[in-house]
């Protein structure tokens, strides 16, 4: 059986963060990935990704903002068995 690709916080936090085109692509891919089933990720790993925009990034995003990228995030399954 297959493992499917685990995404760290790296990533989500790549993804969002437009100072580093490249990787931004390649974190976007990944994350459309894991929207698509192929990829999962954990509800600890989100919730440091909600941190660092909440408090380490600039600028600093709204908590309405993250919410709404959290839900957007939401078809993303979760790894309930610890991560790898």
């Amino acid at each position: 059986m297959a493992v499917p690709d685990f995404l760290d916080t790296n990533i989500f936090v790549y993804a969002y963060d437009a100072a580093t085109p490249g990787k931004q692509h390649i974190a976007q891919h990944l994350i459309r990935k894991a929207i698509g089933g192929l990829a999962i990720t954990s509800s600890q790993t989100l919730a440091e990704f909600a941190t660092v925009l909440l408090h380490n990034m600039p600028p600093r995003a709204s908590a309405a903002q993250v919410v709404a990228l959290l839900d957007a995030l939401g078809p993303i399954r979760l790894d309930t068995q610890g991560s790898p």
